[in-house]
C-alpha cells in the first residue's frame, strides 16, 4: 500500500512545474532503464517465451486510468462467443497474494479483492465461464491456464511493458483526455515509457474519445510513430445497482440527491458520468486507487450524506468489490455499471484480431 500511496502522490502532481524540475534526474534514471530493457528485446538479445496458446496483451503506455480493464472484459466476451477457449491473465496488483491463484475457474469466485486485487475481481464477475488467473510470472499462469483449462487465448490485463512473454497482438489502450500528461516518464510524469514506443503496438484503442474535442489531433500525434490501425471508444453507463446487486434504471437518480465516492486512477470521469446523467452532487469524495474503504471510511461517506441530506450514496463498480459490508439501515448505497463501447465498427476491429489470431 506504500506504493500506492506513492503512486497517487506522484499523480496529483504530474502537472505542477515544481515537482516536474525536481524529480527530472529520476525520470531520466527511469528512462534509461526502460530503454535497457527494450533495447534488449527489440534487439533480440532477450528473446520473448514463446506458450502454447495465442496471447493477446492489453496495455498502456501512461499509469492508470486508460480503460484497460474494461476492453479486457469486452474482448474476453467476443471471443468467447466466436468460440474460443479464453482464460485472462492478470498481475493481481494491490492483491496481497505472491504465487499464481485463481481467481475465477468460470463458474465459481475463488478469491476475494484482498487476496487477487480489485481489477480481477471486478472481470472474474463480469466474465462467467471464464477463468481468471492472477500472478506475477505471466509465463507460468499463461502455461498453468493451458494445462487446467485447455486454454486456447489468454488475455493479458496490463502487458504492454510484459515483454518476457511472447504475444500474438499488441493492443495498446490510450486515454483521449490525457493521453500523455506532461510528457514526462515516471515519477515525474505519467507514462511509463517513452511516448515513441506506442509503435510497438499492433493496434490501439482510444477510451474516453467521447470526452474531449482534440480526438483528431491525438490521432495525428499516434501518426507521427504508428500506421498501426486505430479504433475509438467510450465508456458507456449501463446501469445502476444495490448493494445487493439488484438492477436499479439509469434515470433513477436523475435530479436526486446524491454522494458519491470513488478510489480510482480518474474520479473526474466518474464524477461527470454522474453529472451527465443529471444526478444532483452534493459532494463527491475521492480517494487514492484501489483503496481499501475501512469502517471509518465508511461512516464518513455516510455521515457526510445525511449532512447533505442525500437520498443515495454512489460508488463504481470496481469500488464495490473492496467495500464488503454496508449498513442496509444507512443511506442506500448504488454502484454504477460502467462498459466499453466501440465508436468505430466494431466488427472491423472484431476482424482484425480474429486475422492475426489466424494470419492467412
Amino acid at each position: 500500500m506504500k506504493n500506492r500511496f506513492l503512486h497517487n502522490l506522484f499523480s496529483s502532481l504530474f502537472n505542477k512545474r515544481i515537482w516536474g524540475m525536481a524529480s527530472f534526474p529520476l525520470s531520466l534514471l527511469y528512462r534509461i532503464a526502460v530503454g535497457m530493457k527494450n533495447f534488449c528485446y527489440d534487439k533480440k538479445i532477450r528473446i520473448p517465451i514463446r506458450v502454447g496458446c495465442k496471447v493477446i496483451s492489453i496495455g498502456n503506455i501512461s499509469v492508470g486510468g486508460t480503460g484497460k480493464t474494461p476492453l479486457v472484459k469486452t474482448l474476453a466476451t467476443l471471443l468467447a462467443k466466436t468460440g474460443y477457449r479464453i482464460a485472462v491473465l492478470s498481475r493481481g496488483y494491490g492483491g496481497k497474494a505472491r504465487k499464481t491463484i485463481c481467481v475465477s475457474d468460470g463458474n465459481k469466485i475463488l478469491s476475494t479483492a484482498e487476496q487477487s486485487g480489485d481489477e480481477p475481481l471486478l472481470l472474474a464477475k463480469n466474465l462467467p465461464g471464464i477463468p481468471v488467473i492472477t500472478g506475477a510470472d505471466r509465463i507460468e499462469s499463461a502455461r498453468w491456464a493451458e494445462k487446467k483449462f485447455q486454454t486456447e487465448v489468454v488475455i493479458l490485463d496490463d502487458g504492454f511493458q510484459h515483454r518476457k512473454i511472447h504475444r500474438d497482438i499488441d493492443i495498446l489502450t490510450i486515454n483521449a483526455v490525457n493521453p500523455r500528461g506532461n510528457g514526462m516518464l515516471l515519477p515525474g510524469g505519467p507514462l511509463r515509457e517513452p511516448w515513441k514506443n506506442i509503435g510497438r503496438s499492433d493496434v490501439m484503442v482510444i477510451t474516453h474519445s467521447d470526452k474531449t474535442n482534440t480526438t483528431n489531433t491525438l490521432q495525428h500525434a499516434i501518426r507521427k510513430y504508428s500506421s498501426k490501425p486505430i479504433f475509438l471508444s467510450r465508456h458507456q453507463p449501463v446501469s445502476f445497482f444495490t448493494f445487493t446487486h439488484k438492477k436499479i434504471p439509469l434515470n433513477s437518480l436523475k435530479n436526486q440527491p446524491i454522494v458519491a465516492f470513488s478510489g480510482i486512477a480518474n474520479p473526474d470521469l466518474f464524477h461527470d458520468s454522474l453529472f451527465d446523467m443529471g444526478c444532483d452532487i452534493q459532494e463527491f469524495i475521492a480517494y487514492p486507487d484501489h483503496h481499501y474503504f475501512t469502517k471509518s471510511d465508511k461512516k464518513n461517506i455516510i455521515r457526510k450524506a445525511l449532512d447533505k441530506k442525500a437520498k443515495f450514496i454512489v460508488t463504481t463498480e470496481k469500488d464495490r468489490t473492496r467495500i464488503d459490508q454496508w449498513d442496509k439501515k444507512s443511506v442506500p448505497l448504488y454502484f454504477l455499471k460502467i462498459e466499453l463501447t466501440f465508436i468505430t465498427e466494431l466488427p472491423t476491429f472484431q476482424q482484425f484480431i480474429e486475422n492475426r489470431l489466424h494470419p492467412k
